[in-house]
């Protein structure tokens, strides 16, 4: 009997496992792939009106980057209660009390949300009938979101419903969506991600920008004087962020320079209709996107990934502003706003020290630039060429921070900071790397440091002493991580006396 009786088992679980490989997506083929603008003919926004009617792409679309798999996913925008998520319909059919279903997709977020996925069957005119939720905090990584259960009342459709979760306040939240899913049963099935195409660490000399040093702070007031920004780094050539590349409506320009303690931004964006700007985010880190609005993005460890800080402002100076990865971030701006003719202007001071840096000539970060236009036009243009949101740190645009031209007798730059991950510490990839240039007679001591810091408390710091001889020298430096929730790395070097 126990040899029967394990037989008996063996052959139920290969029977299961048949079952599960091969579990029937319901939703139209086109929904689980998202692939093609054909998706949208199944889908609903919720909830649609004038403003979504005259400007969809500003609200829902397939976009050709950033997918999880296959050639393309949904780049769906929420921005309040009102307009918060979109609903993908299933078939009709006769769906009965006790049938069991499962909703499923993979999503991404550019910054952590909280996001609910539905099962949701309704009387075939959208008159819900059951609704059975689940709600995840989701970020800037791929993951796959379900919902099941037993269905309680007969329906004549069945759907999958996505949206922002209920504890997040009214704000603008971009989610990339694919390979959304309702099958029968209790587990979804998984699919396979494409192989990752992420550009590595960018290298010192193949950047896309170099960002001159300003001998001669700006003077930010609103105004771009005559030659106060000459030299600086002039950027334009903004772009639809669709997948042709196609011009703006009006034209973005953008100069930049830093110095030994700021980042100095200016920002001209043309307009001709400056009368009907509007000034509806009031108040700091609580955005209306119904504002024009310009945004800057700024990855400073030059690596793919986030943390990206994140500044946003209106055109009357208001903003907004984040560390996406990390959390909140209020850094003491020095901003001014102002008009011509033709347009509204933004000057900035940004202190490099409210991202965590000192010394910057020589190290290369990641931006993008991006502008809402919301006045005469409705649209969004942005510096980097690509398709997709603006905060997609693999396809930011790459900058250098060129030396001043004095300087000084010693010069330290920041080749790598490691892969700062629990695995790294363990195969040795946690390493820093400096480029030091000693241009004295004698040696120079300089010490090293890697601090771990949650909540405000060094935890861990791991410090060392080098000396460095006359000339160009390597110098790396080893380091684990605690790996905890809300840790920050801090890496200093200090000249000893």
């Amino acid at each position: 009997m126990g040899a029967h009786a394990k037989i008996a088992v063996w052959t139920l679980v290969a029977l299961c496992l048949t079952c599960a490989a091969h579990a029937e997506n319901l939703l139209p083929a086109e929904l689980a792939t998202l692939d093609q603008a054909a998706a949208l003919d199944h889908m609903w926004y919720l909830r649609s009106g004038p403003e979504v009617a005259a400007n969809p792409d500003q609200h829902f679309r397939i976009v050709s980057t950033g997918a999880y798999s296959g050639a393309g996913c949904l780049q769906l925008t929420t921005y309040d209660s009102a307009r918060s998520g979109m609903i993908f319909h299933g078939p009709a059919g006769e769906y009965l009390p006790g049938q069991r279903y499962v909703a499923s997709a993979y999503v991404r977020a550019t910054e952590e949300t909280q996001l609910s996925i539905f099962i949701w069957t309704d009387d075939g005119e959208l008159h819900p009938v059951d609704q059975i939720r689940e709600t995840y905090t989701i970020g800037s990584q791929w993951r796959q979101v379900f919902a099941e259960g037993f269905l309680g009342k007969a329906a004549s459709r069945a759907s999958v419903l996505i949206r922002v979760g209920p504890g997040d306040p009214p704000a603008r939240h971009v989610i990339l969506v694919d390979e959304v899913k309702f099958e029968p049963g209790s587990e979804p099935t998984p699919s396979q991600p494409d192989p990752p195409d992420e550009p590595s660490e960018v290298s010192r000399t193949e950047v896309d920008y170099h960002l001159p040093f300003a001998a001669t702070a700006p003077t930010v007031d609103g105004a771009l004087g005559d030659g106060e920004w000459e030299g600086a780094l002039e950027l334009g050539g903004f772009t639809i962020n669709d997948r042709d590349g196609t011009p703006p409506p009006q034209q973005t320009r953008v100069w930049m320079a830093y110095d030994a303690e700021n980042l100095y931004a200016a920002a001209w964006c043309e307009e001709v209709a400056l009368d009907k700007l509007t000034d509806l985010s009031r108040v700091r880190d609580r955005p209306d996107w119904g504002d024009d609005r310009i945004e800057f993005f700024f990855n400073v460890l030059g690596i793919p990934r986030t943390p990206t800080y994140y500044l946003s402002t209106n055109a009357f100076g208001v903003t907004a502003d984040e560390a996406i990865g990390t959390g909140e971030w209020d850094p003491d701006l020095n901003i001014a706003s102002g008009r011509d003719q033709r347009g509204w202007i933004i000057e900035m001071a940004l202190p490099l020290a409210a991202m965590g840096k000192s010394h910057v000539a020589g190290e290369v970060w990641r931006m993008n630039i991006g502008r809402h236009h919301r006045t005469s036009h409705t649209a969004s243009s942005q510096l980097a060429r690509f398709e997709g949101s603006f905060h997609e740190p693999p396809h930011f645009v790459t900058m250098r921070f060129a030396p001043p031209d004095d300087p000084g007798e010693l010069t330290l730059t920041c080749l790598t900071r490691g892969e700062m991950t629990p695995l790294g510490s363990w195969v040795g990839t946690n390493r820093a790397a400096y480029h030091v240039v000693n241009r004295s007679a004698a040696p120079a001591n300089l010490w090293f440091s890697v601090e771990s810091v949650i909540d405000g408390r060094v935890v861990a710091e791991q410090s060392m002493i080098r000396q460095v001889a006359p000339g160009e020298t390597v110098i790396e430096q080893p380091y684990s991580i605690e790996a905890s929730e809300g840790e920050v790395v801090i890496f200093r070097v200090t000249r000893l006396t």
